[in-house]
């Protein structure tokens, strides 16, 4: 298996870039057993995986253990790490945005600034309907048991170019927050989903062997 090909910058995502980069780390063997017509083996694959919005610089080097086990793996599904920068999100957040109709309201937006200080701040430089600076700050969490993010603490501060635009800032704040109250809880499955569908069937030895990315949950 060429794991440059399948598994090192791989592109699964446009407008924002995003990349898979994966390692077989370990192989797991049972022992052989056979019936009428074949000699089966068990396999488990333990793979490092990630996908990301920043591209690795670096050869991976696949060096992977392997060992007999006795019994078969309980498990079926590994670890996928979700790794995004603030560039990489406001990439995302900006491409879902502009152009949207939110409210009655189409949103086009310039640029958006994002940090971590004592709670997550998104700063968007808006275009229409209004000009001026949207801040909204926040606490989003992962509850696990509903694989579901949450958002406490919710602030959004409009700081409109003109008097004109001050005026009708109340009138964008509250469709704004309307907005993000009925997304939340947020699931982030389908959207996951749709990544990992991009990354390839994996096929080995004749065909006989299929490597098929999915997603399940969020942690």
């Amino acid at each position: 298996m060429n794991s440059r090909l399948y598994a090192t910058n791989y592109l699964v995502n446009r407008k924002p870039d995003l990349y898979f980069n994966g390692q077989l780390t370990e192989v797991q063997s049972s022992l052989f057993r056979e019936d009428e017509t074949d000699i089966h083996l068990d396999l488990w694959l333990e793979m490092s995986a990630k996908i990301s919005d920043e591209p690795i610089a670096f050869d991976v080097q696949s060096t992977p253990v392997f060992f007999w086990a006795e019994e078969k793996k309980i498990k079926n599904s590994q670890k996928i790490d979700i790794e995004l920068s603030y560039v990489g999100l406001a990439k995302l957040l900006m491409t879902e945005i502009n152009g949207q109709e939110i409210g009655g309201k189409t949103f086009e937006l310039n640029s958006i600034h994002i940090r971590n200080t004592s709670q997550l701040e998104i700063k968007a430089h808006v275009i229409e309907p209004i000009a001026g600076i949207i801040t909204f700050t926040g606490m989003p969490y992962l509850a696990q048991a509903e694989q579901k993010i949450y958002l406490d603490n919710l602030d959004i501060d409009i700081d409109a170019n003109n008097f004109i635009y001050k005026l009708s800032s109340p009138i964008i704040e509250k469709i704004l927050r309307n907005q993000i109250i009925k997304l939340i809880p947020f699931d982030p499955l389908p959207h996951f989903k749709g990544y990992m569908t991009k990354i390839p069937q994996i096929q080995l030895y004749n065909n006989r062997i299929s490597l098929i990315p999915s997603f399940s949950a969020s942690k």
